[in-house]
């Protein structure tokens, strides 16, 4: 397939399946012409007739969508584990990688929905539930696309997090004598613009309750790190190792969080794609 660019996003996603269902209805003859307003013809767009229609040139569509949407699904996989947190840079750098595995599985899809136009009575089972395959990958797509976007945008709070890090450890190693003030104030520092960064950025709705809870952990960061702040302003040094342990798990928790992100939208994949494949190899001839 040649590539497109990806512009409007589920324009044709969110009629296509409803005038699919009309179409079986009214039958092949009508099919055509259906998809082809599904598709955007009738707005100064020509419709092209697919070269083919045989079922050997359906399937082998359906296989470059399936084998694009499953790399698409290995690159969210990385980011699913605790480790790829951990390192800002390398995070950042796996989350461009998916993103631009999920936007050439929207071209693949772009593509497949134009090209799988017209077939005969006999693949219409075959062909809606190769739409359906399609129709939810568009979903999918649409959503890992938001929830990216958005870790990408937290990629900078996380560069504060191993700041944060960094500070509590030398805190914890800190000889007598040592410049606790500096050190205070980096930590408030690093604590409040991990926060700030998070709070402007806007979670997804598919990410459900897990953004506020996300935001929630950051908050309690920033609050220890106010708390740690205090103790070493008020000399209570007894209190710091207690403070840093609980920093040091909650930034395990927000790490974990971001990875349970990805696992997330793994899971829903395979539950659902994985029932899709198995229709569609049912109705093969």
């Amino acid at each position: 397939m040649k590539d497109q660019p990806v512009e409007g996003r589920g324009r044709k996603r969110r009629r296509v399946k409803a005038l699919v269902i009309t179409a079986s209805i009214l039958g092949t003859a009508a099919l055509a012409v259906v998809l082809a307003i599904a598709l955007g013809v009738g707005h100064g767009e020509k419709a092209e007739k697919p070269e083919g229609d045989s079922q050997e040139e359906i399937m082998e569509t359906y296989e470059e969508v399936k084998e694009q949407a499953e790399k698409a699904m290995q690159e969210m996989e990385d980011l699913s584990t605790e480790e790829a947190t951990s390192h800002p840079e390398t995070y950042e750098q796996d989350l461009q990688e998916a993103e631009e595995a999920f936007d050439e599985l929207y071209r693949e899809l772009e593509q497949a929905t134009d090209y799988t136009v017209e077939l005969g009575e006999e693949y219409m089972e075959l062909y809606d539930y190769i739409w359906d395959y399609y129709d939810y990958l568009y979903d999918l797509t649409e959503q890992a696309a938001q929830e990216i976007d958005y870790l990408l945008a937290l990629v900078p709070s996380l560069d504060q997090i191993q700041g944060l890090e960094e500070t509590v450890k030398r805190l914890e190693n800190l000889p007598k004598g040592g410049k606790l003030g500096e050190l205070s104030t980096q930590l408030t520092k690093y604590a409040q613009q991990a926060l700030s960064g998070v709070q402007s950025a806007k979670p997804p709705a598919s990410m459900g309750a897990s953004g506020e809870e996300l935001t929630a952990l950051f908050e309690e960061l920033q609050s220890l790190a106010q708390k740690t702040a205090q103790s070493l302003a008020g000399g209570n040094t007894s209190a710091i190792q207690s403070l840093a342990d609980e920093i040091t798990s909650t930034i395990a928790d927000i790490e974990g969080q971001l990875s349970s992100a990805a696992a997330s939208l793994i899971s829903s994949y395979e539950a659902v794609v994985g029932q899709l494949e198995a229709a569609i190899e049912s109705a093969l001839p």
